[in-house]
């Protein structure tokens, strides 16, 4: 009876610091991805607005390293680059990222997540409008995302989705 009772206590200990080193990884369910734009010749001025949002799952196994007591402390996340591929058809019409935003914008708002622990994003919209026809007389009709996401540990992940876009030309 003693060797069984060292045996099951041997076995949960292991089995407790086992579950406490698990290095946590995070799972990502999309939350939501919209896209549209427009463009109006009587104004000449074009409208954009790319939004795509992700939830960070994340179990009882994110937890706090240092303390494995405490299941509060969940790990936190950042989109570090992110690219949207806008497509008339199967033809590439522009790209927009993290590299090239500035280039192609002014007055467009950009918000990024950082150090987040339930929702990751990429958000644009030209709330002033954009001048001239930024879609250059073509209608998107689809828009693809990509983001690479890093978490406070130092590991990475790689997301990507497709919508339509939704466009008006007037």
């Amino acid at each position: 009876m003693l060797n069984n009772l060292k045996i099951i206590i041997i076995v949960a200990v292991s089995l407790f610091f086992m579950q406490s080193c698990k290095s946590p990884t995070l799972d990502f369910e999309w939350f939501m991805f919209e896209a549209e734009g427009s463009y109006s010749s009587e104004a000449d001025t074009s409208y954009l607005k790319l939004n795509a949002w992700v939830e960070l799952n994340q179990s009882s196994i994110n937890i706090n390293p240092g303390s494995a007591s405490d299941a509060t402390h969940f790990q936190a996340a950042s989109v570090i680059n992110w690219n949207f591929n806008i497509y008339s058809g199967d033809e590439l019409l522009f790209q927009i990222n993290d590299r090239n935003f500035v280039l192609l914008f002014k007055d467009v708002l950009l918000n990024v997540a950082e150090e987040q622990i339930e929702y990751l994003w990429v958000a644009i919209e030209s709330e002033i409008p954009i001048s001239g026809d930024f879609f250059h007389g073509f209608n998107p009709d689809r828009v693809e995302v990509e983001m690479s996401i890093y978490d406070d540990d130092g590991n990475a992940y790689f997301i990507s989705n497709s919508v339509p876009f939704i466009f008006t030309r007037n």
